[in-house]
């Protein structure tokens, strides 16, 4: 497993919606309890190659623990119009 990687992410993970060359945690196929453990870490290893790039799916309560863990850690972030199952790290 290379360096700043954990289970279930995925990184230099091209962006569909433009091309962007990003840093992914991919929630699918984690628990919630999964995401609450890993996000944080993996979010303090790559803090400093922003954007990142969060998949959420469609799961209302998995965009929810993801942008409190956010705010609780003071990122900036934004869910673009045009996927709402996606969250970026700014």
């Amino acid at each position: 497993m290379g360096r700043n990687q954990i289970p279930n992410s995925k990184t230099n993970t091209m962006a569909a919606h433009d091309g962007a060359n990003r840093i992914t945690f991919d929630c699918h196929g984690m628990t919630y309890q999964d995401v609450m453990d890993k996000f944080e870490n993996w979010l303090w290893l790559n803090q400093n190659n922003t954007p990142l790039e969060v998949i959420t799916g469609s799961s209302v309560k998995m965009k929810m623990i993801i942008t409190r863990l956010l705010e609780h850690n003071e990122m900036k972030y934004a869910i673009p119009a045009h996927n709402q199952g996606m969250v970026i790290v700014l």
